[in-house]
């Protein structure tokens, strides 16, 4: 199975789908604004700290935890 580089963070993709983005000091108030955002950009976004988000072609589970750490794991 072939992998390459992504420039941002050296990132590895394969053809199985990515290993997921993290994010650091994301506050609840900016974790809200960001889920708020993208539902008006017609994306499904699950209540709550985790769970899936869906539409326009993206599939996604997100996970917030208790220090700010944001992970994103497209599908």
């Amino acid at each position: 199975m072939k992998k390459w580089e992504m420039g941002m963070g050296g990132r590895k993709l394969d053809t199985e789908g990515c290993q997921g983005i993290r994010f650091r000091n994301v506050t609840p108030d900016v974790f809200s604004c960001l889920k708020k955002k993208l539902q008006a950009y017609g994306i499904k976004v699950q209540p709550g700290n985790s769970g899936m988000l869906e539409g326009n072609g993206i599939v996604a589970h997100f996970s917030l935890d208790r220090g700010n750490n944001l992970l994103i794991v497209v599908k």
